[in-house]
């Protein structure tokens, strides 16, 4: 006879809609497998809270015309954007905070996670340097 054994799916479930305050823990350039064009990959993981270590994942184009959810995003994280060209090194990125907001969507026939906006965290005092609208991530 089998032994029993003890499973916990606490984490195995979606994370519900909301607002979360996440950590940067990965960003790396890359190239797109769909359109071949350039593009980040974020990956965040939670920090407080019920989900506390969970993971999301976002993607934000270079390209022209999708720039302003990479501006919301880095504006989130508190880096200044300049008017001209700047460059940017996607490592330096780790470790930054910010409110992740969370939806589901229905991807091939499934209900999974995406993070559909951005806002600066304001710490725990509730102050922060700069007040940053949400941006929406889409």
């Amino acid at each position: 006879m089998a032994k029993k054994i003890t499973v916990n799916f606490k984490d195995s479930g979606l994370i519900p809609q909301g607002s979360y305050l996440a950590r940067v823990t990965k960003c790396t350039s890359e190239v797109s497998a769909n359109s071949g064009k350039p593009l980040l990959k974020w990956e965040f993981k939670i920090v407080e809270g019920d989900y506390d270590g969970r993971k999301l994942y976002a993607n934000t184009s270079l390209q022209p015309q999708a720039l302003f959810k990479l501006r919301g995003l880095l504006e989130a994280l508190g880096v200044e954007i300049t008017a001209e060209e700047m460059e940017l090194d996607p490592r330096e990125m780790v470790g930054g905070e910010l409110i992740l907001t969370v939806d589901h969507e229905d991807y091939k026939g499934q209900t999974k996670e995406r993070v559909v906006g951005y806002s600066a965290y304001e710490g725990e005092d509730g102050d922060s340097e700069e007040e940053v609208e949400e941006v929406p991530a889409k």
